[in-house]
């Protein structure tokens, strides 16, 4: 069963009616909030279309109550340290509608215990406590015991030692549950009589002070080498995320091939990033022979990025203004690859998942309400695997995926059953969708003359002061999200502070889908929501 946006096969009429639709409740929502606050005018410094709403601290409890009962979800809790004082980001939406995002802004100072929301929001209790272990705000009625369960845990990184050791991974398995993440414990599990009762993420696995690192970088060009260091198969994706920021503060205009470009590039991640979960499936399954055959769609794959874009994983291909490009001829060739492989490779897959032994074991497990999905905030596949079909590049559309023609070639796939084979299936039929997006691209770059500039951006620049920047992206696992915030002096060339938020989908993972399971099933259930450890735990 596969459920379509019907936004994306509409007229374009209707599509304008829904749009504006949203947009007047988005504005209804802010003048409701002046009322609530009883103040004139709301201070607002809209980025990216998304409301930025500066309040008092002392009111977020208030405007947590009032955000909930209009069926807003708190996305993140996002945190700048400037100077004296704290800088809090609460993140809402109402998915999965578009244009909904509001950010509530608030400023205290460090000695200061905020409200903490975790009776008002079921995710807020993570989010809260994630903000204790970094930066060490207290929320007042929440004292959370986790930095003493870090220090009698048996994993081998905190915060507190900042000592990593060095492990030997296999590339394949970047990412997911497996023996490496058995060992180190990612998870404290918690089970009684073999039933797994509560979950905690283990704070600090690879925590290395990145969002340090990136502060102090040059914010053109130095971002780049960490990036491939811990997105190994998001990398287009947390560039994107990050250059959506970094151009909308430089007021860089991108032209129109190189979004055609990025939008190729992005798929092409898509595809190569899905195959690998498949092939990690088929290994937590016992499959050993279907292992090796999509291990081999995958490496084909990288080949051909080797060859048309100088990098297996699509490394060094985008940066501010630009992107990598690619010739007629080029365009052309990769055309002609898709167009006469790329039904033998989704078909291949298409056995693997509607095999019976691998329906039968993915299904029934792990299940999760589309109502719980959109409470406990899963993206990605996760939650249209719940029957929501919401998708980033068609709610808060970026590049072109809504644009001309392109808007009408590919579709949002979602099942209803919520369970693991559900989700298994989405990742499936989402290859197919984004093999037509890369084929309706390259079909219109093998016509395509105007080649990208070759003109780079100066390292040396100077950033506009006291900025907020907020951009998310559909990645393969999901939403990815990133925050920039810039220093408070009237000139700076780097960043205050740069965090990347990617921890949607293990909210509802923790809240409702691993209790009561059996440990049995936890390797199987843990994979299909796709967890980024790497990102989570910066």
């Amino acid at each position: 069963m596969i459920n379509s946006d019907p936004n994306l096969n509409s007229n374009n009429n209707v599509n304008s009616v829904k749009s504006r639709k949203i947009l007047l409740n988005q504005k209804e929502t802010l003048n409701n909030l002046e009322d609530l606050l009883n103040i004139d005018y709301i201070k607002e410094d809209k980025i990216h279309d998304i409301p930025i709403v500066t309040v008092n601290w002392t009111r977020i409890r208030d405007i947590g109550i009032f955000m909930l009962k209009r069926l807003y979800r708190l996305e993140s809790i996002y945190v700048s340290e400037i100077e004296t004082i704290f800088e809090l980001n609460y993140i809402f939406s109402l998915n999965p509608y578009k244009n909904s995002s509001i950010i509530i802004q608030a400023e205290i100072e460090k000695y200061i215990e905020p409200f903490s929301l975790k009776d008002i929001f079921i995710n807020a209790e993570f989010l809260e406590k994630d903000i204790q272990n970094r930066m060490g705000i207290m929320f007042s009625d929440f004292k959370s015991n986790t930095m003493e369960k870090i220090r009698n845990s048996k994993i081998f990184c905190s915060p507190m030692k900042l000592k990593i050791p060095i492990v030997s991974q296999n590339e394949r398995k970047y990412g997911i549950f497996n023996n490496i993440h058995k060992e180190h414990q990612y998870f404290n599990f918690n089970i009684q009589n073999k039933i797994i009762k509560n979950v905690e993420l283990s704070y600090g696995w690879l925590y290395n002070k990145i969002q340090p690192k990136l502060e102090n970088l040059n914010p053109i060009s130095g971002y780049e080498e960490v990036f491939s260091d811990i997105a190994k198969n998001q990398y287009v994706h947390l560039n994107l995320a990050y250059l959506f920021n970094l151009e909308s503060i430089l007021e860089i205009n991108v032209s129109n091939k190189i979004k055609y470009i990025r939008t190729l590039l992005a798929e092409l991640e898509r595809i190569a990033s899905h195959i690998l979960w498949f092939s990690n499936l088929a290994e937590l399954m016992g499959k050993k022979t279907w292992v090796n055959k999509l291990y081999k769609l995958y490496l084909e794959f990288s080949v051909k990025y080797d060859q048309y874009f100088q990098h297996p994983r699509l490394y060094n291909t985008i940066s501010a203004g630009k992107s990598i490009d690619i010739s007629i001829n080029s365009a052309r060739d990769l055309y002609l690859y898709f167009r006469d492989r790329s039904d033998e490779i989704f078909n291949e897959i298409y056995k693997f998942v509607y095999s019976n032994s691998t329906e039968t074991r993915l299904s029934d497990i792990g299940i999760i309400s589309a109502e719980n999905a959109i409470k406990n905030g899963l993206s990605g596949p996760a939650i249209r695997g719940s029957g929501v079909s919401l998708d980033l590049r068609s709610s808060e559309p970026y590049l072109i995926y809504t644009s001309g023609e392109l808007s009408q070639v590919w579709n949002i796939i979602s099942f209803r059953k919520g369970d693991v084979f559900a989700r298994t299936q989405v990742r499936l039929w989402e290859i197919q969708e984004s093999l037509k997006i890369c084929k309706n691209i390259l079909k219109g770059l093998s016509t395509y003359e105007i080649k990208v500039s070759e003109d780079d951006i100066s390292d040396k620049i100077q950033l506009k002061s006291n900025k907020f920047l907020y951009s998310a992206v559909e990645s393969p696992n999901g939403k990815l999200s990133v925050a920039l915030r810039t220093g408070i002096k009237n000139k700076s060339d780097k960043f205050q502070t740069v965090r990347i938020i990617n921890n949607y989908n293990f909210i509802g993972l923790k809240n409702v889908v691993l209790n009561e399971n059996e440990p049995y099933n936890a390797e199987l259930i843990i994979h299909s929501f796709d967890l980024n450890f790497h990102l989570i735990d910066l």
